[in-house]
């Protein structure tokens, strides 16, 4: 079996891009909409760092499932 292959299991039982990824886009928008808010600054922020953005905050939520399964 396969790197990917077996990466691609465990996506699919322990951390769905199709559940987690719709929770990620939202979250990383909402904060990124905040920060715009509170500056009082107009517009949304470019689509490359939003993008960026929620790719980070996407890695790090799979890090911290993949840390809470090891401390069980």
């Amino acid at each position: 079996m396969t790197l990917l292959h077996r990466l691609w299991m465990y996506q699919r039982e322990r951390f769905p891009l199709v559940a987690y990824l719709p929770m990620v886009v939202v979250f990383s928008g909402s904060a990124a909409a905040y920060s715009r808010l509170a500056r009082q600054a107009a517009g949304f922020i470019p689509w490359e760092r939003f993008v960026v953005g929620a790719f980070t905050a996407l890695v790090f939520f799979a890090w911290l499932r993949i840390l809470d399964e090891h401390k069980d």
